[in-house]
């Protein structure tokens, strides 16, 4: 995507799966299932008005690419989530009994 002022970053967490059944036959029903194999999370740049007004624009071009049917994996979006901007680094002083032996 072309860099602009109105890009945002944007979280895509998604339930990878992979599939378990005849690899002749990937994604067709009676012949296996996708099964979860944990999470996967994508980062990616989307114009804010997209992702204010059009969420459905961002689902349909990440399972394009992401949750094919067919394919032998597959990511299925759990929540698309804003992440302005990187998580802040801090130092706690943290007072606790169990670190005092």
């Amino acid at each position: 995507m072309k860099d602009n002022k109105y890009n945002m970053k944007v979280l895509i967490q998604t339930q990878y799966k992979e599939w378990y059944g005849c690899e002749d036959n990937v994604g067709v029903e009676g012949h296996g299932r996708y099964k979860n194999k944990g999470g996967h999370d994508f980062v990616t740049l989307v114009d804010e008005h997209v992702y204010m007004y059009d969420r459905q624009a961002i689902e349909d071009a990440f399972n394009m690419e992401h949750n094919k049917p067919g394919s032998y994996t597959r990511c299925e979006i759990l929540d698309i989530q804003p992440c302005y901007r990187a998580p802040e680094e801090i130092v706690l002083d943290i007072k606790s009994g169990v670190l005092n032996g």
